[in-house]
């Protein structure tokens, strides 16, 4: 079967993405912690307040359109696992089903809340590249999906 969106081994593929994602994640507070990282951060919190740049509303009003997108990008990856989910089952694949499967209880969970970060973490790190590569379902809609997921 040739990946099409994978140089190789797409399980090696989602590795290296998950050891660079936990790298960046340990690294990139230890570089902030230093004096001048917070100073630069707090200049760029000023500057972006004094100019207007991003608008400062209620934080629940945000909470709420954060929960709407959510809940919207949650029913639309379930719509599309859902159907590969079908699809496989109607083949009778059942390694298939049981990773389309998979992803469609992560998707499900994101729509309802349940265990949100995990399940957005897992879905959008293995979308494209494990996903889609074993399913043969690589489309430019998973890409989507996870840019919108992250």
């Amino acid at each position: 079967m040739i990946n099409a969106f994978s140089d190789g081994n797409p399980v090696y593929e989602a590795f290296v993405f998950l050891a660079l994602f936990l790298a960046f994640l340990v690294v990139a507070p230890l570089r902030l912690g230093r004096p001048w990282g917070w100073a630069a951060v707090a200049g760029v919190v000023r500057f972006s307040r004094k100019r207007r740049v991003l608008p400062e509303h209620d934080l629940l009003l945000d909470l709420r359109k954060i929960d709407l997108a959510r809940i919207l990008t949650g029913i639309l990856a379930t719509w599309r696992y859902a159907e590969v989910f079908w699809q496989q089952i109607a083949f009778g694949d059942a390694r298939a089903a049981f990773i389309g499967g998979s992803a469609l209880v992560l998707s499900i969970l994101v729509m309802f809340g349940l265990l949100t970060p995990a399940a957005v973490l897992v879905l959008m790190a293995t979308a494209n590249i494990l996903i889609d590569n074993s399913l043969g379902a690589s489309t430019l809609g998973t890409q989507v999906l996870s840019m919108l997921l992250l």
